[in-house]
């Protein structure tokens, strides 16, 4: 069915046909992004949200980053997630300032991160109550990894650092797990 994007099989004992699946009542809490998206269309009540200074994400929304997409403000993760499907093609772009700033966690995972120009990948300082999720992603050829700080949970698992020229410090975190992160001599 195309109106309804649905499947449907055909039950022979009571001579109807079932939907299988169907996008219309799909996930209210998602936005795609794809490289060729106007930022400040498809982002424009984020932006709102953080006084068009930051992108303020929807708490518990997933954003599904979808080719290569250059931000101009930082991102306050707001307890929200980003997700891309290949880390290799999805990957969130910074070229000056901080990308990801703010006091509360999130999740970010299967996407390439790169920060330009002077500014952090992190700029988080939070409260115990706060988790950050970073799993699956690539750090490549940032200027500065940044600070995690006051985070409750802080885990990072299957991270690869690739060229960036400062790390990252972590501070006061109750529960820091960092599981197969990589650092190549060339951080």
């Amino acid at each position: 069915d195309t109106t309804l994007k649905a499947f449907y099989h055909y039950t022979t004992s009571t001579a109807t046909w079932i939907a299988i699946a169907s996008e219309v009542n799909g996930r209210l809490k998602f936005k795609r992004i794809k490289s060729t998206d106007v930022l400040a269309t498809v982002l424009a009540a984020e932006k709102v949200a953080g006084g068009n200074t930051k992108y303020v994400l929807d708490t518990s929304t997933l954003y599904e980053i979808n080719g290569a997409i250059t931000v101009d403000l930082p991102i306050d993760l707001n307890n929200a997630y980003i997700i891309g499907l290949d880390a290799n093609q999805d990957k969130l772009v910074k070229t000056s300032g901080n990308l990801f700033d703010g006091a509360l966690g999130g999740s970010v995972k299967n996407i390439t991160i790169q920060v330009s120009g002077g500014g952090s990948v992190f700029n988080l300082s939070g409260t115990a109550a706060q988790s950050l999720l970073f799993r699956d992603c690539i750090v490549d050829t940032c200027s500065n990894v940044g600070t995690i700080n006051g985070f409750g949970l802080v885990f990072f698992a299957v991270i690869q650092y690739i060229g960036n020229t400062t790390g990252i410090t972590y501070t006061n975190i109750t529960r820091l797990l960092l599981s197969n992160t990589a650092w190549f001599g060339n951080n």
